[in-house]
């Protein structure tokens, strides 16, 4: 069963990602609509922090703390897909890559996956390994092929690590 705080946090997430969110045109959306959640801001600041902060907290229930540098890592990094689902198929121990994509993955290997394909040492690679040991994420599977409709051959896509984070969460 949802709790009612559970819901109020989605609500809470929602709208907060609606503030930060700029409208910008995606080259893929040529043909209907196209939905991108996370902020693509240059930069969060300390404040920003503090709010999304205890929306995250709300969504794992647990307290969580993420600073402003690990959002903006976050939120202006890109991956290559293939390089994710590539990390995914490694993470999950899939026989192929399309088996990565429609098979059960934990929010654990959703994000190791990210911060593989994010490259060693990089900002978004630092800013997930510094948060997974803080975060409480739940161990119920996820498909990542609902939330990610790709070819598992994506080519040269890329996909916004804050974004993809958030669309699995």
């Amino acid at each position: 069963m949802i709790s009612l705080r559970k819901i109020a946090g989605w609500f809470a997430l929602l709208a907060m990602l609606a503030l930060f969110t700029i409208p910008r045109a995606h080259a893929a959306c040529t043909a209907g609509g196209c939905v991108m959640a996370g902020p693509r801001l240059l930069s969060l600041s300390t404040t920003q922090s503090t709010l999304l902060n205890p929306l995250l907290s709300s969504l794992l229930g647990a307290n969580v703390t993420v600073s402003a540098a690990d959002w903006n890592a976050l939120a202006n990094s890109d991956i290559n897909v293939s390089a994710f689902i590539n990390a995914l198929q490694v993470q999950t121990g899939a026989v192929d890559t399309s088996t990565a994509l429609s098979g059960s993955a934990t929010l654990l290997q959703v994000f190791n996956a990210a911060a593989a394909a994010s490259g060693s040492g990089s900002a978004a690679d630092t800013a997930i390994t510094n948060a997974i040991p803080a975060l409480h994420l739940p161990t119920e599977p996820i498909s990542v092929g609902d939330i990610l409709k790709v070819s598992p051959n994506a080519g040269g896509a890329r996909i916004n690590v804050l974004d993809l984070l958030t669309g699995a969460l």
